[in-house]
């Protein structure tokens, strides 16, 4: 006789007679079946059948269920599909529980409750708010629900206990009155000014987010139209060049000779490294220029696109307006805003830049 416990994992086929006593799960074999599993030591139930891996199959059945390797497959299958941001998030949550597993291997089947539990406690003494603790833990649930329907797990919910929602937050959009102090402001120092410029670049692009404006190139601007893919959705987004976003550049020139502006620099250390420092040094400053200037006491990059969205609807400018200027929903939309660069859309942002009070006139651009 065989006796493993419920928590143990998985192998057998047929000659079985297995019922559970005491959260035990007792496998009584033949002695023919006994002798072909002799050794094995993990058992993996799957809905009525039950399955032995001889010794030999479990190292293979192990090393290829690793959680932190399988949520690096997911992010380099988002990054083929085109969802760059997505691909960084797995990424950044593959690091992060990484780190609080501190070197040791974790298979998906051992994501327990007990272990969701403890890594959350892990995330809050780290510091980090409910919802970014939550972030963590939704990603990880992706890659094992993803794991589960790929065949590597069975579904025990180890996730029931843990906070994955999304607490409220306080208002990230900024009324008319706030982005005009910061357009306006008298910045105290470069770094400060260069924050200020970058926010109101993304604010003036529609709300262009923080990665895809740091990883614009030069080839994305083509006459008076800058097009791109946004990192995130893999969306193309096409927005109609003006002079004021010009003048952005022209203080920020590229710093490798092929992006757009000077955030990244090609010769330097890795992108992925500059864009993180840059982000985080940009959010600093602009939050302490926010607060001397009276303009908001949390802002941060992110707030430039839900204040486009904000003040846009404001304007009475129709929600489907404000959705396609900010990214579009299939192919169909978007190859039918290219055959219409100028109609609806940049009206709409002319209406939002021109409430702010800055000249919309529109760039010859490259």
């Amino acid at each position: 006789m065989h006796s493993v416990s419920i928590s143990q994992e998985v192998s057998v086929y047929y000659n079985i007679n297995m019922y559970i006593n005491m959260g035990q799960f007792k496998i009584i074999v033949s002695p023919e079946v006994e002798q072909a599993f002799k050794g094995t030591i993990v058992i993996r139930i799957e809905q009525d059948e039950v399955r032995f891996l001889s010794s030999d199959n479990q190292a293979q059945y192990r090393s290829g269920t690793d959680i932190l390797r399988f949520m690096d497959q997911m992010a380099d299958r988002k990054e083929q599909l085109g969802s760059m941001r997505t691909a960084d998030t797995y990424r950044s949550a593959s690091r992060r529980l990484a780190s609080f597993l501190g070197g040791k291997q974790l298979m998906v089947d051992e994501v327990t409750s007990s272990l969701a539990e403890e890594y959350e406690g892990y995330l809050k003494r780290e510091g980090m708010t409910l919802n970014s603790v939550s972030f963590y833990l939704r990603i990880l649930r992706a890659a094992y629900n993803e794991a589960v329907r790929e065949g590597l797990a069975v579904d025990t919910k180890p996730f029931a206990k843990v906070y994955t929602g999304v607490a409220r937050t306080s208002k990230r959009a900024l009324s008319i009155d706030s982005i005009r102090k910061i357009f306006s402001a008298k910045v105290k120092n470069d770094r400060q000014r260069f924050a200020r410029d970058l926010f109101m670049f993304s604010f003036l692009t529609r709300g262009m987010s923080f990665v895809d404006m740091a990883h614009l190139t030069k080839e994305n601007l083509k006459g008076n139209i800058l097009t791109y893919r946004r990192r995130k959705t893999g969306q193309t987004i096409s927005v109609l060049w003006l002079s004021c976003m010009q003048d952005i550049v022209d203080r920020y020139p590229s710093l490798d000779g092929r992006h757009l502006l000077g955030i990244l620099d090609e010769n330097s250390e890795p992108l992925e490294t500059q864009y993180r420092k840059c982000q985080m040094s940009v959010n600093y400053m602009l939050k302490n220029l926010c607060r001397e200037i009276g303009a908001g006491n949390n802002v941060t990059m992110y707030s430039a696109r839900h204040s486009w969205a904000s003040i846009a609807k404001e304007l009475d400018i129709p929600v489907a307006v404000i959705s396609d200027g900010m990214g579009h929903d299939s192919v169909v939309t978007t190859q039918i805003y290219l055959n219409t660069i100028s109609s609806r859309i940049d009206i709409a942002n002319d209406k939002v830049i021109s409430s702010i009070g800055i000249d919309t006139s529109v760039c010859k651009g490259y």
